[in-house]
């Protein structure tokens, strides 16, 4: 029986996200479905930070809580060695209150104590469903600095049925970099996209696997480099000229706008941009946003214009998909229009007073 005073631990696991929580302690996961998180374990004990993604989140159903709650686990042997208290057993994870009484480094009741003070009061609704995408929450973090490869990819396919299938020609491909990896190692069997900092200097590749039956827990549709901060850059930016860029979510986005000829286009590679990205695009005049046209693609985009408002950016334009649609899905004029661009010109782009109203209801 639970006595007057203390924490409802049963509420704060029903109506808490884990997601929450570690965007509170400015945590990066890469999501390898909707269920499940991955990345770098955060906690204080774990010591010696290499970079193995050995910690996992996992929204699971559970009988005894009476519906879904986040769990999470470390592997590594010595940071379960370091969390073990006098006279217990090793234990690899826990719950949301284990996970904040580690970070505290303090007792159950006060993590409780805690996660009610910050998420609290709870009236007893039942749990949220299932997440379906990685909420605005789960942004990649953005501290520090991706440092420049010391190496290349070579022998890409740029004509890969795949990018073919998806309407992309070998020039675009090569124009942005975007390949079939047909080697070993963590680009195996994915179209690789090099993404590079301000400067242009080579700082990491994303991975999208061509085969979605091949897709596992240990094999994720997309892959990143352990450690890469995916909010510290845009996607593409070296290569914007002018004073006016395009934002989309991901790498699709801007080949579509590429293949639309809208150069100026770059991705934040999430449906949440962090601060170091919003300072990048408040150097220019005029930013176009235009996230995926699902739920968090639209709430993310409207945040985005809200923040770069605040950061003074003088003309500040949202354009909203129709629902479920994303920028590689248009023709290249249909995009174009949407975005307020004229239709393909022999020289430089124009922007017009209007859009594509249609497109954009």
């Amino acid at each position: 029986m639970r006595r007057e005073g203390d924490p409802d631990f049963r509420a704060i696991k029903a109506r808490v996200s884990m997601l929450d929580v570690l965007a509170r302690y400015k945590v990066e996961l890469r999501a390898r479905n909707q269920y499940k998180r991955e990345g770098e374990c955060p906690l204080p004990q774990h010591g010696n930070r290499d970079g193995k993604p050995s910690f996992h989140a996992d929204y699971t159903r559970s009988e005894r809580a009476g519906g879904y709650v986040w769990v999470w686990a470390c592997h590594e042997p010595a940071c379960i060695e370091a969390r073990r208290r006098p006279k217990q057993k090793e234990k690899k994870g826990g719950d949301l209150i284990e996970f904040v009484a580690f970070m505290e480094k303090c007792a159950l009741r006060e993590a409780g104590v805690l996660l009610e003070s910050w998420y609290g009061p709870f009236d007893g609704s039942a749990a949220p469903p299932p997440p379906q995408k990685a909420p605005a929450s789960a942004a990649p973090a953005a501290e520090g600095v991706n440092p420049p490869l010391r190496f290349e990819l070579k022998d890409g396919d740029y004509r890969h049925p795949y990018l073919v299938g998806r309407g992309f020609e070998e020039e675009e491909c090569r124009y942005l970099d975007v390949a079939f990896h047909p080697g070993k190692g963590s680009m195996e069997g994915r179209i690789r996209f090099a993404i590079h900092n301000a400067e242009g200097q080579l700082t990491g590749y994303a991975g999208r696997l061509v085969d979605d039956s091949a897709i596992t827990d240990e094999n994720p549709r997309w892959k990143y480099p352990a450690g890469f901060k995916r909010g510290c850059d845009l996607y593409n930016l070296h290569r914007v000229e002018g004073d006016t860029v395009v934002v989309v979510e991901s790498q699709w986005g801007v080949m579509a706008c590429v293949r639309a000829g809208i150069m100026n286009s770059v991705a934040i590679m999430s449906n949440e941009a962090t601060s170091e990205q919003v300072k990048k695009l408040a150097t220019f005049r005029k930013v176009i946003v235009c996230l995926d046209g699902d739920r968090y693609g639209r709430d993310g985009g409207r945040r985005l214009v809200e923040k770069l408002v605040a950061a003074e950016v003088e003309d500040v334009e949202l354009k909203l998909l129709a629902e479920n649609v994303q920028p590689d899905h248009l023709k290249p004029d249909t995009l174009r229009a949407c975005l307020g661009f004229t239709r393909e010109p022999e020289g430089t782009l124009e922007l017009t007073p209007e859009g594509l109203a249609a497109v954009n209801s």
